[in-house]
C-alpha cells in the first residue's frame, strides 16, 4: 500500500514537473516556441540542423531574444547584437554555461572556451581575454589577410587522409604559413 502511494505520488510529480515545463518562458514574459512534450521543439532535428536553426532563428523576426526547449531544457535565443556584447563581455560571469559539451579526452577541440563550462570557462576566458584586445585583433588582422588564401588553397586540395588527420594537418600548415 505505501509503495503503491510513494509510486502514484511520484508520478503525479512528474506529471505536473512535464506539463508545467513547456511554460518556463511564459513566467518570466518571454516569447517562446511551444514545445511539444519531451522533445520540445527538436521534432525538426529530422530536417537537420541548419533547417532547425533557421526554423527557430525567423520565427520571432522582432523581439531581441526568445525562449525555446531543447528537449526538457529551457534554452534562449539572443538575436540583438547589444544584448550580446552585454551577455558575452558585461555580464559574463553570469552566462558560463552554453548548453555545448565536448569530451575533452578524446575531442581535440574539448578543451577550447566554447565547450568549457563554470569554473573551468571562467579561468580559460581569463586567460585569453588579454590576447583580444582591439589592438592586438588589428595586429593581427594583417596576418590573417596573408594567411586566409592560403588556408582557402589547402582546404580545397582533395585529400586522402582521414578527417582527424586532415584537420591536424590542415591547423599546422596554416599556423606555419604566416
Amino acid at each position: 500500500m505505501l509503495v503503491s502511494l510513494i509510486l502514484a505520488l511520484g508520478l503525479a510529480v512528474l506529471l505536473i514537473w512535464l506539463l508545467a515545463r513547456p511554460f518556463y518562458w511564459a513566467g518570466k514574459g518571454i516569447k517562446y516556441l511551444t514545445p511539444k512534450p519531451v522533445i520540445g521543439n527538436f521534432g525538426q532535428i529530422v530536417k537537420g540542423i541548419v533547417a532547425l536553426s533557421d526554423s527557430l532563428y525567423n520565427t520571432f523576426p522582432d523581439e531581441k531574444l526568445y525562449g525555446f526547449h531543447a528537449l526538457l531544457t529551457p534554452s534562449i535565443v539572443i538575436r540583438d547584437p547589444d544584448l550580446m556584447v552585454d551577455v558575452c563581455i558585461k555580464d559574463f560571469e553570469h552566462f558560463t554555461s552554453n548548453g555545448l559539451g565536448s569530451n575533452q579526452e578524446t575531442d581535440l577541440t574539448g578543451g577550447n572556451l566554447l565547450f568549457l563550462h563554470g569554473q573551468q570557462w571562467k579561468e580559460v576566458r581569463g586567460k585569453v581575454s588579454p590576447f583580444f584586445t582591439p589592438m592586438k585583433i588589428k595586429a593581427m588582422l594583417s596576418s590573417v589577410d596573408v594567411t586566409l588564401p592560403k588556408a582557402v588553397k589547402v582546404l580545397e586540395r582533395p585529400s586522402e587522409l582521414e578527417s582527424p588527420v586532415i584537420n591536424r594537418s590542415f591547423s599546422t600548415k596554416s599556423s606555419m604559413m604566416s
